[in-house]
């Protein structure tokens, strides 16, 4: 939305192709211009809230027999939108620096083990 309030044409235009947000348009530029996400990727969307990015995550992954999986992480509940999205999506609700590790290995094993061992941070 613009600063006085009336829907700018991207707001609108994620309302008439079903996105949740405009900031799906963000990502499918990324998208569009360095293939970030190919087919079968596995993707982890931290602080997915509306959904929007699932979204366009979820369409990037190929046709369903391809596999993938997108997971959204936020402190707020977050329903998995039904368009552009199937069962590869999936969201949990919680502090990802409060994470137990058993529940992110239920998440997705296949996920996690083609993430890169690496040990996150938080900056203060």
């Amino acid at each position: 939305m613009s600063g006085a309030g009336a829907p700018d044409f991207f707001y609108r235009e994620a309302q008439r192709l079903g996105y949740v947000a405009r900031s799906a348009f963000k990502l499918l530029q990324i998208q569009k211009q360095y293939k970030l996400i190919t087919s079968g990727s596995s993707v982890l969307d931290l602080g997915c809230a509306p959904g929007a990015w699932l979204q366009v995550a979820c369409q990037s992954l190929g046709p369903l027999n391809k596999g993938g999986v997108v997971v959204g992480i936020d402190v707020k509940k977050v329903k998995v939108p039904q368009l552009h999205c199937d069962s590869r999506a999936q969201t949990v609700c919680a502090d990802v620096m409060n994470l137990p590790r058993n529940r992110i290995r239920a998440l997705s094993p296949q996920f996690l083990e083609s993430l890169p061992r690496i040990r996150l941070y938080q900056s203060n």
